[in-house]
């Protein structure tokens, strides 16, 4: 067997530690039986990716807690494509009667809409923000035989090398291309991302030598860090991650204005009544706050966010506009 291969499949087997630790938490639930949730008919939980992802799996884990919470059948269902916006809009134009939500990343609400020309919704108006569920830092790694061991070491590579420092990236247009792009905007470097079919395609490239750098979840690149397969180079967070404590933040380490992070949310479509959404976050929050599932999701490197509907909209506009500028300055586009 190839050692890229053997590579890819424990990269395969890294990924899928947080589905196992997710799927192992069982413990009981602690609200009443029949409390009335908000629809009387089945709920759907909409994950815009391909069913046995981290996003899936967590959504599995709210789908089941709120089913024994409410007494009422709360379904998963999986609608992949076009980097979650077939599911997104699908949400969009459900429904506003509690039925229907949805499961999302951070590219999909506020960087997406802006890599196309054509646009048959818009998150930010059609989706009415429920909950912030968890954020989570990236972390710039190398292969061992970049000679770089912080960002400063790639930022004078790169001006040393212009235009040969290649970043791997998990697809145009996704949250591992924008952190480049805004890495490549703040440092002032020549750098060349590098797009892969995904965020494990993009780990295995810069393991093998392929790419020189690249950001990661943490808890993905973790076991590979911890082999020496990769250089952990920076957190992209103003505060260091408390699974890699020893890690300097980008910020600490060369670009000061650098801050950003992934997260996933939770959204109904817009007009749906704000007791709904309010007693559908309520719930969520007691689901992700009960001890062991807390414990888990910190262990694998998130933080619970449980923000409510307004400032999370608030932040989300934010959000939207900063990827919009970066968006517009390196002139992505998707066809």
């Amino acid at each position: 067997m190839s050692k890229l291969l053997r590579w890819t499949r424990a990269l395969s087997r890294a990924g899928a530690h947080l589905l196992v630790a997710l799927l192992a938490w069982h413990a009981p639930q602690v609200g009443a039986q029949g409390t009335v949730g908000p629809a009387s008919r089945p709920m759907r939980i909409v994950v815009p990716f391909p069913a046995g992802g981290p996003v899936d799996v967590l959504a599995r884990v709210i789908a089941q807690k709120l089913n024994e919470a409410w007494a009422q059948p709360v379904l998963v269902e999986n609608r992949a494509g076009a980097g979650g916006g077939i599911g997104a809009e699908f949400v969009a134009k459900s429904p506003a009667d509690g039925h229907t939500v949805l499961m999302s990343i951070a590219g999909t609400i506020t960087i997406q809409p802006h890599l196309i020309a054509r646009k048959t919704y818009d998150p930010l108006k059609d989706l009415a923000p429920v909950t912030q569920l968890v954020t989570f830092p990236f972390v710039l790694v190398a292969n061992p035989s970049v000679p770089a061991r912080n960002a400063r070491d790639v930022i004078a590579l790169a001006k040393a090398r212009p235009g040969r420092v290649n970043f791997a990236t998990s697809g145009i247009g996704t949250d591992y291309h924008l952190a480049t792009e805004l890495f490549k905007s703040l440092a002032r470097v020549d750098i060349v991302p590098v797009p892969y079919k995904g965020g494990a395609p993009s780990m295995t490239a810069i393991i093998a030598g392929e790419a020189d750098v690249g950001f990661q979840v943490i808890s993905t690149a973790l076991p590979f860090i911890a082999a020496r397969k990769l250089i952990p180079l920076g957190v992209t967070t103003r505060k260091r991650s408390a699974i890699l404590p020893r890690v300097p933040t980008l910020a600490e380490s060369g670009v000061p204005e650098f801050d950003t992070s992934g997260w996933w949310g939770i959204f109904t479509p817009a007009g749906t009544p704000p007791d709904v959404i309010e007693r559908m976050r309520a719930e969520i929050g007691r689901i992700l706050t009960a001890p062991a599932l807390r414990e888990r999701l910190t262990n694998e490197g998130f933080e619970i966010a449980l923000t409510a509907p307004a400032p999370f909209a608030e932040f989300l506009r934010e959000d939207s506009a900063r990827w919009a500028r970066v968006v517009r300055e390196a002139k992505i586009a998707l066809e």
